[in-house]
């Protein structure tokens, strides 16, 4: 995050106990955030079947803008 510092872009990152999916929209919804950007995952197809992707949950769930960004490949 020390490039948005850099940038004087306001953000704020943490690190909490628990499910990813329910924290991010538990914190969205207590302090009115006004977008979450994510990145999403390369999970196995089952995985993602059995359990579904905390990315997915946070867009059903989550009361405000969501952003999802790719998983960027190594060349």
């Amino acid at each position: 995050m020390s490039h948005l510092t850099q940038r004087d872009i306001e953000h704020e990152g943490r690190h909490l106990p628990g499910g990813i999916a329910r924290n991010i929209t538990v914190e969205a919804f207590a302090k009115r955030h006004d977008l979450i950007i994510m990145g999403a995952s390369e999970r196995s197809l089952l995985a993602s079947l059995l359990n579904g992707s905390p990315v997915e949950q946070v867009l059903r769930e989550t009361p405000c803008d969501l952003i999802i960004l790719k998983p960027r490949h190594e060349d």
